[in-house]
């Protein structure tokens, strides 16, 4: 997770900038918790002012802030503070050191104005502790620095530890779960061997904890909770330690409820892609219905299958094609027929029929049962046979014209309403890239002496008519016959 800075970055960046080109500056910028900064160049450009306010400025003087900022400013604090403000400095910008590594330091401890004022409550606790653990005393005065609007941080030391409270509000439901999500996550890290020594955290909802159950003006309602830290005199002993362990336990707030927010930002933002995604799913699914005509059931469309008849004649009845004008003439393929019967009966109508188109079809069914392979087989058969039959003694002669279509019938299609649409959308959304569907291919298959003067339909593709063509020999044995024919007519 990323660690706030404690530092302020417009402070330093803008410092560092006038540094080295000075000019006129008149900034008003709000840092976490509501804290106000006003940098600015009221009497010349090469002194900055820069002015603080914050909420709880009187706890903190009572606490020892003033004292704190004296040692770490001195001089640099201005006797009379800009109006609206609580503390105001005066940054000389000629004055500052000649050395960038010091110049650097310089101008980020001026950005740590906020830390050091809000570090005043917790050396003092940390001064009482050792205090209490050296005289033997039972517990030091509590410390509340109400730094926010209806949340504060509460402060005790006692002879082994100090006791630093966070009460802090949820604003909503979600908020209140991510919390309690992070905040177990801090529980279960201290397991870890190389964290063990982290400070101890408690988290409470609704209810306070114990050593802040007196305060009066405490809220007790669903949404607030309290963050319980317990430093024990390691995590403050040294000066360095005691330094970075008052900044980073100042921003626990902060980072608790800035690391929410994001948490919301990236769920938002994977929800509105997976939204996305269904979306795209949602309209792949939406297969478009084609227009069929609807046809008059014929004595050659239809076969009702009896035990008393066998399977030529049932192939018999399906390939006979329809008489009636106005329907074209077809012939179905089935899994159980004879092929020779459906090459006869196709053969038999091109040479009754030769100026119509014979339509031959598979039913839709799924892909173990289809019969489209069937189908090709038979109309290849047809083809040859077809060509093989024709007279080449006039010259080349052509085949069949082939026109394919090769269809999807939907199964199980979504309802427009009720339980059903329900369930059948769930089940078309349990595909991983693409919705489930369920097709049953088929084809038709056009058959025609001569090219159709009409439109391709959709998915429809045409195969030109193969040659049989006369070799050389066979054309020298034609004319010689022709000859032989012209000498008996010249004779007779």
């Amino acid at each position: 997770m990323i660690l706030l800075e404690s530092h302020n970055v417009i402070i330093q960046t803008t410092l560092a900038d006038k540094a080295v080109k000075p000019s006129s500056l008149d900034v008003l910028f709000v840092d976490f918790d509501g804290v106000r900064f006003h940098l600015s160049t009221p009497d010349q450009k090469t002194v900055v002012q820069l002015s603080m306010n914050i909420r709880c400025w009187d706890e903190l003087v009572v606490y020892g802030a003033l004292d704190i900022l004296r040692r770490e400013y001195g001089t640099l604090i201005k006797a009379q503070t800009e109006p609206e403000y609580h503390i105001s400095l005066d940054i000389d910008l000629e004055q500052l050191p000649g050395d960038e590594a010091r110049r650097d330091a310089f101008i980020k401890s001026i950005a740590l104005l906020k830390r050091n004022a809000l570090a005043a409550p917790f050396e003092l606790a940390f001064r009482q502790q050792k205090e209490l653990e050296t005289s033997g005393g039972s517990l030091g005065d509590l410390m509340q620095i109400h730094y926010r609007d209806e949340e504060g941080i509460y402060i005790r030391a006692s002879p082994d530890r100090v006791t630093v409270i966070f009460s802090t509000i949820f604003r909503e439901e979600t908020d209140r779960t991510f919390g309690k999500v992070f905040l177990q996550e801090f529980v279960d890290a201290r397991r870890q061997p190389s964290i063990q020594n982290a400070p101890q955290v408690l988290y409470t909802n609704r209810d306070p904890p114990l050593e802040i159950r007196d305060v009066p003006g405490l809220r007790n309602s669903e949404d607030i909770g309290y963050v319980t830290f317990v430093l024990f005199p390691r995590h403050f002993a040294k000066p360095d330690v005691s330094y970075n362990t008052i900044s980073h336990i100042q921003l626990f707030r902060d980072y608790l409820h800035y690391h929410i927010k994001c948490c919301k930002a990236y769920m938002h933002s994977r929800m509105r892609h997976r939204v996305a995604e269904f979306q795209k799913i949602l309209n792949r699914a939406k297969t478009e219905v084609a227009a069929t005509e609807r046809k008059t059931v014929t004595p050659g469309q239809l076969v009702l299958w009896t035990e008393s008849m066998d399977v030529e004649r049932v192939t018999e009845l399906a390939a006979a094609p329809s008489e009636e004008p106005g329907i074209p003439d077809s012939i179905r393929i089935t899994r159980h027929g004879k092929l020779r019967i459906w090459i006869k009966k196709a053969l038999d109508f091109f040479e009754s029929h030769p100026s119509r188109p014979l339509v031959l079809y598979s039913a839709p069914a799924d892909v173990s049962a289809s019969t489209i392979a069937r189908l090709v087989s038979i109309v290849e058969i047809i083809k040859r046979e077809y060509l093989k039959g024709r007279d080449v003694s006039a010259g080349d002669v052509s085949g069949l014209h082939q026109y394919n279509q090769l269809l999807f019938e939907q199964q199980g299609r979504i309802p427009e309403e009720g339980e059903d649409r329900r369930d059948a959308l769930h089940h078309a959304l349990n595909g991983h890239s693409h919705a489930k569907q369920s097709f049953a291919p088929h084809m038709k298959i056009t058959l025609s002496t001569r090219a159709l003067t009409r439109s391709h339909e959709k998915r429809e593709t045409h195969q030109k008519p193969a040659t049989r063509r006369m070799s050389k020999a066979a054309k020298a044995r034609m004319r010689r016959r022709l000859r032989k024919q012209c000498e008996i007519v010249d004779e007779e």
